[in-house]
């Protein structure tokens, strides 16, 4: 069955998640991209792949500054780092993306 994700680039969005509980996710490849924001505009991220997820995420200032947290500075060296994800307010109306350690009592899974 054809499918969207295969012909289109799509980014994880704190929509994609459940609200309830936070999501544990497996860094499959972490590459640094250029986004044009703006038309007129052009930036440098890291975006993680996640193993078994169409969806890939691009890091914020605040999500690489938590990475750099769980993972180090070296940001290659966070390929197979298990970490979660979870889907909360940014402000009154729009929603964001926080990255968390690994559950080790088995919530959020």
């Amino acid at each position: 069955m054809p499918n969207v994700s295969d012909l289109y680039d799509l980014w994880l969005k704190a929509i994609h998640l459940p609200m309830d509980k936070p999501v544990s996710v497996t860094i499959e490849k972490v590459e640094v991209k250029t986004v044009h924001p703006r038309p007129t505009e052009e930036r440098r991220v890291i975006v993680l792949s996640f193993v078994g997820k169409n969806r890939r995420l691009i890091l914020n200032p605040t999500n690489a500054n938590k990475m750099t947290d769980l993972g180090g500075e070296d940001w290659a060296a966070w390929k197979g780092l298990v970490v979660q994800l979870k889907r909360a307010a940014y402000t009154k109306d729009k929603e964001t993306i926080h990255i968390l350690p690994a559950s080790t009592n088995g919530n959020g899974k």
